[in-house]
């Protein structure tokens, strides 16, 4: 008898076997029908795990007690950014650089390589404002490009701006009076 009560007093919460809520079996809870948790403490419910886009943990995390328990690396309350993880703005240029310019390392398989994590467009003028980017490309040029995280790990709505700004090239002038200088620096 007194095995029995140690092992159901290791369901106790609230001063009650599985917090009234379920049935101590061998020193663990079994939850009745709408509870869950090692103690049947909580409802079974995602309300509290539900975003504004009616996801659950932005598709980066799970529901349990009504709470997101997040990927690593996303913070709580509902897992939506990740403060531990790359900056897209840096592992998203090559994709930007292609879907946007048809330039850069993936521009011969770019919509294999981008097209399902990027949803693009160019434009003139941001609409999102959640992520702005500045990045330089592999011309040596600046691509302003904006991105909003969408639902889950690794997809995003990237806004493009139109325009890259490269900068001039040398103008054959100077370069041939630079030479001349030189030249005439070195022999006198």
């Amino acid at each position: 008898m007194g095995g029995a009560h140690v092992k159901e007093s290791s369901c106790e919460i609230q001063n009650k076997l599985c917090g009234g809520n379920g049935k101590c079996n061998c020193g663990r809870c079994e939850c009745f029908s709408g509870y869950e948790g090692s103690a049947c403490q909580c409802k079974v419910s995602e309300e509290g795990c539900r975003t504004l886009n009616n996801t659950v943990c932005y598709d980066r995390g799970t529901c349990k007690c009504n709470r997101c328990e997040c990927k690593e690396g996303y913070q709580h309350p509902r897992c939506h950014t990740c403060l531990g993880c790359p900056d897209p703005c840096q592992t998203k240029l090559n994709c930007i650089e292609c879907l946007g310019f048809e330039s850069g390392p993936f521009k011969k398989n770019c919509s294999v390589a981008c097209s399902k994590s990027i949803y693009h467009e160019m434009v003139d003028q941001f609409t999102i404002q959640s992520r702005k980017c500045q990045q330089k490309d592999t011309e040596g040029c600046w691509i302003r490009f904006n991105l909003d995280q969408l639902v889950g790990e690794d997809y995003y709505k990237a806004e493009i701006f139109k325009q890259r700004d490269c900068p001039e090239p040398p103008s054959v002038i100077a370069i041939i009076i630079l030479h001349l200088l030189l030249s005439l620096a070195t022999c006198c």
